[in-house]
């Protein structure tokens, strides 16, 4: 008879569970609008905020559009914004790792939605961002919420590195679409490394890229048959466009398209 005179296996090495949490742009652009437009300016009081809420903006649209419009968001270097994001997610962080999973090892927080954030869509009531139900949450993980990023990628990883990426274990995501003449011929590739450069020296953790024209994805939608070949990066994986539903080509083409400014 054969013995293992090394004892039994030691069992899994990685013993741990990831907890994802989607929508931190959503949630920090929420908590910006209520503090803007209920405490600073008394524009709309608690309870008709939550009444719109409640209706999903039913018979409320000016007061979506204020909150959409007019209130700060995440994404434009701003840290009326951005500081709300970080404490949001220290929080999130920082409760998830108090915990342990059944099999004794560590729960481990992340910001890395992969497609969950279109699975929600019309099951996650109307947020205090001016979102409807059936409107996406923010993609990514780390991402502004799609089209809310105004001033250009630099200030979007200026506010994406504001937040401590030391505590999400199980990692960031932040997706950023550029217009194929952003990043053309050597100075577009040039432009591109720096700004790679500065998201890692600012701290940054994670970072993938869409280089496609919404023209282009619009016309795929149209003419799928022409556009066989053409793979975009969704959120932590990447697929033939006209594979996935429309759902996440929606969400796709809705990304800021960031666009070169001779």
């Amino acid at each position: 008879m054969l013995s293992n005179s090394l004892g039994p296996p030691p069992g899994a090495r990685y013993n741990f569970t990831a907890i994802n949490g989607v929508g931190l742009a959503n949630v920090a652009d929420a908590l910006a609008a209520i503090r803007k437009f209920v405490y600073d300016e008394n524009q709309v009081t608690i309870a008709e905020l939550l009444d719109a809420l409640r209706a999903d903006f039913s018979d409320h649209e000016d007061l979506r559009q204020l909150l959409l419009n007019r209130g700060a968001k995440y994404g434009n270097d701003d840290d009326s914004v951005d500081m709300l994001a970080r404490e949001v997610a220290h929080i999130f962080c920082e409760e998830v790792l108090k915990y342990s999973n059944t099999r004794g090892g560590p729960f481990q927080p992340g910001f890395q939605t992969v497609s969950m954030h279109a699975l929600f869509a019309g099951s996650v009531g109307a947020t205090a961002d001016g979102r409807k139900r059936e409107m996406l949450l923010a993609d990514g993980g780390v991402s502004p919420a799609q089209g809310r990023d105004k001033h250009g990628p630099t200030a979007v990883l200026k506010s994406v590195a504001k937040l401590d990426h030391r505590m999400a274990h199980n990692g960031t995501l932040l997706n950023v679409k550029f217009h194929p003449s952003a990043i053309a011929g050597d100075a577009g590739t040039g432009n591109l490394l720096a700004l790679v450069r500065t998201f890692f020296q600012l701290n940054g953790q994670h970072i993938q890229f869409n280089v496609v024209s919404t023209e282009t994805l619009r016309d795929a939608q149209a003419h799928p048959e022409r556009y066989a070949d053409l793979v975009i990066r969704v959120a932590g994986f990447s697929v033939f466009f006209t594979t996935v539903d429309k759902v996440l080509q929606e969400d796709i083409i809705a990304r800021t398209e960031h666009q070169y400014v001779g």
